[in-house]
């Protein structure tokens, strides 16, 4: 019994074109159902990259409003300069003030105190005459050298009490200039605040 056929079967079953091939995965059949494999479902990167950074340039309309943006800082920025020198020529005139009104009044305080101490001087010493001259003349005009005395002290006292006042005012002058001084505001440079040396 001859088989005709089976050298051609034996070397069909070996041939490259008729070799079993594998089962495809589970993977690859759900990724070829849903069209995963498709080259032209593929989104195009690069074109997508350009549209990203085309993107990120600016337009021309954000780049006006920027650079009016950055007008207007500099505007003010100069505002707030000019506004800080005025301020600071407003701190040394207040300080110039104080320094020329503490002065003066200091000079003038000087002058009255030396005045007031010679007048209380010469008052006193008047007063020590009269008492002398009443205890060597007797009754006979004591009345009217005790009124002399009487007016004596109290001018006297007056003028104590004029000098106290002129202490007083002269305190509440340089308070008043003080205050000022303090309450004048501070102008505020490179996040400090602009101390004027004293």
């Amino acid at each position: 019994m001859e088989f005709k056929y089976g050298r051609t079967l034996r070397e069909n079953s070996f041939s490259p074109k008729h070799r079993p091939q594998p089962s495809p995965m589970k993977k690859d059949i759900f990724r070829r159902d849903l069209g995963l494999d498709d080259d032209d479902a593929l989104p195009d990167m690069s074109s997508s990259s350009d549209e990203d950074s085309d993107g990120t340039q600016p337009s021309e309309i954000e780049f006006n409003i920027i650079q009016k943006e950055l007008t207007t800082c500099t505007q003010q920025r100069d505002a707030l300069r000019d506004k800080t020198e005025e301020l600071q020529k407003t701190v040394q005139h207040l300080k110039s003030r104080l320094q020329k009104e503490e002065i003066s009044k200091r000079s003038r305080m000087k002058m009255m105190q030396r005045t007031q101490a010679d007048v209380l001087k010469d008052k006193q010493k008047l007063i020590e005459d009269l008492q002398d001259i009443l205890e060597e003349n007797g009754d006979s005009s004591s009345m009217k050298l005790v009124t002399n005395i009487e007016q004596l002290h109290k001018e006297k006292a007056n003028l104590h009490a004029e000098l106290m006042k002129a202490f007083d005012e002269y305190d509440t002058k340089m308070n008043e200039m003080e205050e000022k001084l303090r309450n004048a505001p501070h102008p505020i440079i490179n996040g400090h605040n602009g101390d004027i040396s004293q």
